[in-house]
């Protein structure tokens, strides 16, 4: 049996976004703590990463700017916990 460490409740959803090495993926799913992501480009268990997503909607849109620590990697992507973040306007 799969030991659950989340905190929060994910919620299924498919944004873009961009890696800190320029690479770009998907969200798949997001919390409060933390999302899954995929990518093409390779992601290292226990590595520390920086990514942003740009949020729809708005007159202006707004962009959400983490840090966050790789704690799952699957074959299709990476599971990360939030260490830092902050939304920035358009």
């Amino acid at each position: 049996m799969r030991h659950e460490s989340r905190f929060e409740p994910r919620n299924k959803v498919a944004l873009p976004l961009r890696l800190g090495n320029g690479a770009v993926g998907n969200t798949r799913d997001v919390s409060a703590s933390g999302l899954f992501f995929t990518s093409d480009a390779e992601q290292r268990l226990g590595e520390v990463i920086d990514l942003s997503i740009e949020l729809p909607g708005g007159a202006r849109p707004l962009l959400f700017r983490a840090t966050a620590l790789v704690v799952r990697i699957e074959q299709c992507g990476a599971a990360v916990q939030l260490q830092g973040a902050r939304l920035e306007a358009g």
